[in-house]
């Protein structure tokens, strides 16, 4: 008797004592959530900032739609190497699982990129002869920031090099690499030149058929196989005496450019040229005057991956001095003003097949 009334209490214990133990719930692992936000970073065309927003997660796994991937388990940025269209993926591991999110970003080509393409093997220029594709991309003008032809002004014809006796110029080449390296391969060891510049350093070594419609010429000039070059958007002053805008004395013209324009100052190592060369301080530099001015100035008007338009600085006043008198004196104390750019000869260039 005394056993049975020990088993009904304990049955009693049992029950009374099992709704306790139901309430006493496992909440489930929550699963991770995961989102972002990919922005190009205004002051950079190949940086992606990336914004991002996740729950219950641990690890983070990212694709970016190249051959980089990373394991940044917050808002971070992302630099490519070359332009495209690219999808980046993160996959977020937790406890409860895993989520993932996609953003496809696109990466617009800078300059730099058209100009030396993406590969170390660069990309190559030289000036084109086509015609009617360029039309009224040549000819010259004012060294003005807005590269304004004048009005009613000739332009140049496209192939007109090659009808006044300078054809070779067509077949010299110029090649940028992304790494900062720039070469001429200067097929008739001659380059094309503006009169000035080729009347003071070898009294012209292949001249136009006529000086007064085309002020150029070939002379001689090597080959370069370690130069460099660089875009540049800060503001410059260049001293200038434009000829066709009918200057008086010497004066300063401001370039500005705009981050990631289609405009963009090319900078050149020394002796470094693009279409035409005009390096006439160094040859006024040797006839003795204690002011040397660098006037190698090219200035990249706009480029797409078939055709760069370039304004470059050129000698044409002849010799003479700023008060008007004809005869060079290097020991006069005016400016000589042929040693500053007197107009903007504007060249094309494609790349070489």
């Amino acid at each position: 008797m005394k056993n049975l009334l020990k088993l009904s209490i304990l049955a009693i214990a049992a029950i009374v004592a099992l709704p306790f133990t139901s309430c006493d719930k496992v909440e489930p692992t929550p699963e991770p959530t995961v989102r972002f936000l990919a922005e190009v970073n205004a002051d950079n065309s190949y940086q992606v900032d990336i914004t991002l927003e996740s729950t219950d997660a641990t690890t983070f796994a990212w694709t970016y739609g190249d051959e980089g991937s990373s394991a940044e388990a917050a808002s971070h940025s992302y630099t490519y190497e070359a332009s495209g269209e690219y999808t980046i993926t993160v996959v977020a591991t937790g406890e409860g699982g895993e989520a993932r999110d996609s953003v496809d970003v696109t990466i617009v080509a800078g300059i730099e990129e058209i100009i030396a393409g993406t590969d170390a093997t660069g990309k190559t220029w030289v000036l084109t002869q086509a015609e009617g594709s360029f039309a009224g991309k040549l000819g010259a003008s004012d060294v003005a920031n807005d590269f304004t032809f004048l009005p009613g002004q000739d332009l140049i014809p496209n192939g007109v090099i090659a009808a006044y006796g300078l054809g070779d110029e067509y077949t010299d080449e110029f090649t940028f690499y992304k790494d900062g390296k720039f070469t001429v391969d200067v097929k008739n060891a001659q380059s094309l030149a503006g009169v000035m510049y080729g009347n003071l350093t070898q009294s012209i070594a292949k001249p136009s058929d006529d000086f007064e419609a085309l002020p150029l010429c070939a002379v001689n000039y090597a080959s370069i196989t370690d130069g460099t070059w660089a875009v540049s958007y800060d503001d410059m002053v260049v001293k200038a005496y434009n000829e066709f805008g009918g200057a008086t004395s010497v004066e300063d013209v401001t370039f500005t450019f705009g981050e990631n324009s289609s405009e963009a100052n090319l900078v050149l190592s020394t002796g470094g040229y693009v279409g035409l060369v005009d390096l006439a301080y160094p040859a006024i530099a040797e006839l003795g005057l204690t002011e040397a001015v660098d006037n190698s100035i090219y200035i990249i008007k706009k480029v797409t991956p078939d055709v760069m338009e370039v304004a470059i600085a050129m000698n044409g006043v002849p010799f003479m001095e700023a008060d008007g008198s004809a005869a060079y004196d290097p020991s006069a104390t005016t400016t000589n003003i042929f040693m500053y750019p007197t107009m903007f000869m504007h060249l094309v260039l494609v790349p070489a097949e």
